[in-house]
């Protein structure tokens, strides 16, 4: 497994084969992780989902501007929010 970060530790909730082809599309990332913030951070919308091996990088915006970030598992579509981040200056 590539990058495989989410084999335990901080971000455990991943599962699947990070080898094998994501089943949940960036489509379906970007839907599910506005969902997300509709819930929970109201007023914010997502950015591009970006793949990576067996998960979706999701940055969360607030009027134009990076708030923060999140992950979508690529094959429960379970959402991860990155809430040990501090402020967001950019990406490069």
């Amino acid at each position: 497994m590539k990058y495989c970060m989410h084999n335990g530790g901080m971000m455990s909730w991943f599962t699947g084969n990070s080898n094998a082809p994501m089943t949940v599309t960036a489509e379906q990332a970007e839907t599910v992780a506005q969902q997300y913030l509709d819930t929970y951070i109201p007023g914010t919308i997502v950015g591009e989902a970006e793949d990576f091996y067996g998960y979706y990088h999701v940055m969360v915006l607030s009027a134009g501007n990076g708030y923060g970030m999140f992950s979508v598992n690529g094959y429960t579509g379970q959402v991860g929010y990155h809430n040990r981040h501090e402020t967001f200056i950019q990406e490069l």
